[in-house]
């Protein structure tokens, strides 16, 4: 199916951001706007900010300019990631076995989503069929959705019929 792209953890899924709602966020809030990608970063510069009135807007406006610099880059960053990782899954995506998968998306980069556990998931290229998920990435290894075996078996389970197809 693919490889998972150099410098990501292969139980992680990274937080897609947009590098365009990054821009107009940090375009009209300054730094506040840069919290959609980095809340420390955004932090400082908004008490960077804050000093502006002592020098006469001067800091005000290059922490404007950094924060603008630096959402963008960060959010293309974490967006060329998601690209990646859903390119190394053939646009899978993730299995979702239960909705507590939901709760852990984080909005800040130490703290991306955990995977799910190897298992038979729902084949999304084909609603007839399930597909082995290794706790990485898809496999090629596809069965007929009647014939799914029970949670915990491994695909080279021999007590099932061979994959079709």
């Amino acid at each position: 199916m693919g490889t998972l792209p150099p410098g990501l953890q292969p139980n992680r899924v990274p937080v897609d951001k947009s590098p365009v709602l990054a821009f107009f966020l940090t375009f009209f809030f300054g730094p506040i706007g840069l919290l959609y990608v980095k809340v420390v970063p955004a932090l400082v510069l908004i008490v960077v900010a804050a000093t502006g009135y002592y020098t006469l807007g001067i800091t005000a406006v290059v922490a404007w300019i950094v924060s603008i610099v630096w959402a963008c880059t960060e959010a293309s960053h974490r967006h060329r990631a998601s690209e990646l990782w859903r390119a190394s899954t053939a646009n899978q995506g993730i299995p979702v076995p239960g909705y507590h998968q939901a709760a852990a998306l984080a909005y800040y980069h130490g703290q991306d989503a955990p995977l799910p556990p190897p298992g038979w998931y729902p084949d999304k290229l084909d609603a007839t069929k399930v597909r082995w998920w290794d706790g990485g990435q898809w496999a090629d290894d596809t069965r007929p959705a009647s014939q799914q075996p029970p949670t915990g078996t491994t695909p080279t389970d021999q007590s099932y019929p061979p994959p079709a197809g």
